[in-house]
């Protein structure tokens, strides 16, 4: 059990819950002082979030930009199954705090996956496949790329990014991701009438518009999460 003061982490997770934010904030800033374990991480990121969001609800810009900043950092050194949870509810802030730049980032990223296809696309078809389709949409869900390895169809789901951050690109295929993926590959299948076996495939590019630094193929990947 941690001890700050009279707190323990436990003690700081319920003081979260109730709302009592500066409280919760500076009891468990004190514990990550000399404590960085993983948990602690944890605590401290939603909790530093929670005094994000509360000081932008004030329009406080000035003294939430430095919790912002210390956010990025703590995330970075953070690693687990839900840090993909934890991008999303920063990314949310930084919209927030920085409209103008989220904006920006929105159209780099849209950019980046773009690119990151057409690498995947070119990787693919050296080794022989061919491929049908770009971004193929069935509603709202959509695969990346539809291919053909021989008689083989295979659908593909690309990850682009300009660096590995604390967890693998491909763990971002979620139960969610994987079940939007679902719908969409039977989709093509019924509307095309296709009989050919076929199987899921991720492919993960990692670099920028300059250089292409790592390609990872992964092969028949299930999509049952």
């Amino acid at each position: 059990m941690f001890y700050c003061g009279i707190m323990t982490i436990d003690e700081i997770v319920e003081a979260r819950k109730q709302g009592r934010t500066s409280e919760a904030y500076e009891a468990i800033r004190g514990i990550y002082a000399t404590d960085k374990s993983m948990r602690v991480k944890a605590v401290l990121f939603w909790t530093a979030l929670d005094m994000l969001n509360k000081l932008l609800d004030n329009n406080k810009t000035d003294e939430a930009e430095p919790i912002y900043k210390a956010l990025l950092r703590l995330l970075y050194s953070m690693s687990g199954s839900n840090i993909e949870r934890e991008q999303e509810a920063l990314s949310k802030a930084g919209k927030r705090l920085h409209p103008e730049i989220q904006t920006c980032r929105a159209l780099e990223t849209e950019r980046l996956g773009r690119w990151g296809e057409c690498v995947a696309a070119d990787y693919l078809r050296k080794k022989g496949y061919h491929i049908i389709a770009h971004d193929w949409k069935s509603g709202h869900r959509d695969i990346d790329l539809v291919a053909m390895d021989g008689a083989l169809m295979v659908f593909v789901e690309v990850k682009t990014r300009t660096r590995r951050l604390g967890t693998e690109p491909e763990m971002s295929v979620d139960r969610m991701k994987l079940f939007n993926l679902q719908h969409a590959i039977f989709d093509y299948i019924h509307r095309y009438n296709i009989n050919n076996e076929f199987r899921f495939d991720i492919v993960v590019v990692i670099g920028n518009d300059e250089t292409v630094r790592e390609i990872t193929h992964w092969k028949d990947v299930s999509l049952h999460a």
